[in-house]
C-alpha cells in the first residue's frame, strides 16, 4: 500500500509529491529534503555552488536524512568506505568522509551518481 500525505485539502501519493519536488531546480538551501536529488543538493555543474555550499547542503540534508533513514547517512558518509577509495589522498578532509579536491561526499561520484570516488580517481595525489 502507497503511503499518502496531506497537502493543502488534497491528498497526493508520496510519489507524486517527490516527483513535482525533484522538478525544481535550482533550489534553495530551505527547501531541501531527504529526498531531494543529486542536482538539488550538489547543482547540475561544478560551478552552480561553491565547494563550502556544497558541503552545508550535504550535512543538511544528511541531518534531515538522519531522521528516516541513518543507515543511509552512514552508507554515504563511511570514512571506511572512503578508505577504499581516497585513503592517503591530500584532498581527503580531516573528517575522512568529503573531498576538499572536488567539494563533493568522498563516497560519491558525480558522473555515475552512485558509490565511487568523488574526482573519479583523476584528482587522486598522494599524500607525502
Amino acid at each position: 500500500m502507497e503511503q499518502t500525505i496531506q497537502t493543502n485539502s488534497s491528498v497526493m501519493k508520496v510519489t507524486e509529491i517527490i516527483e513535482e519536488h525533484r522538478l525544481k531546480l535550482p533550489l534553495e538551501k530551505g527547501e531541501l529534503t531527504y529526498y531531494s536529488s543529486w542536482e538539488q543538493i550538489f547543482g547540475t555543474k561544478g560551478s552552480d555552488y561553491s565547494h563550502e555550499e556544497r558541503f552545508e547542503r550535504w550535512t543538511l540534508v544528511c541531518e534531515e536524512l538522519k531522521k528516516f533513514n541513518p543507515e543511509m547517512v552512514k552508507y554515504w558518509n563511511d570514512p571506511i568506505t572512503s578508505n577504499e577509495t581516497c585513503l592517503g589522498c591530500i584532498h581527503r578532509s580531516e573528517s575522512k568522509i568529503w573531498c576538499n579536491g572536488m567539494g563533493l561526499p568522498c563516497n560519491f561520484n558525480p558522473i555515475t551518481q552512485i558509490l565511487g570516488m568523488a574526482c573519479m580517481g583523476t584528482g587522486y595525489q598522494k599524500e607525502e
